[in-house]
């Protein structure tokens, strides 16, 4: 299975602006609340959708 790149969004931080991390959960729905990993911790998400995108991918390598 190969994982996915799931854009995520972070309440009250520049709302408009997503964040690639990569994923092998399959079903989730827009605005699913996810834990994610951050430079220092860990930060509360919530999904916003899936991308293919060659720079999403590029950026959920980082």
């Amino acid at each position: 299975m190969k994982d996915k790149v799931a854009l995520i969004k972070f309440q009250g931080y520049q709302e408009y602006m997503e964040y690639s991390y990569f994923t092998d959960i399959e079903d989730l729905k827009e605005g699913d609340v996810l834990v994610v990993p951050t430079n220092k911790s860990y930060s509360i998400g919530y999904f916003s959708r899936y991308s293919n995108n060659k720079q999403h991918v590029k950026n959920a390598s980082k």
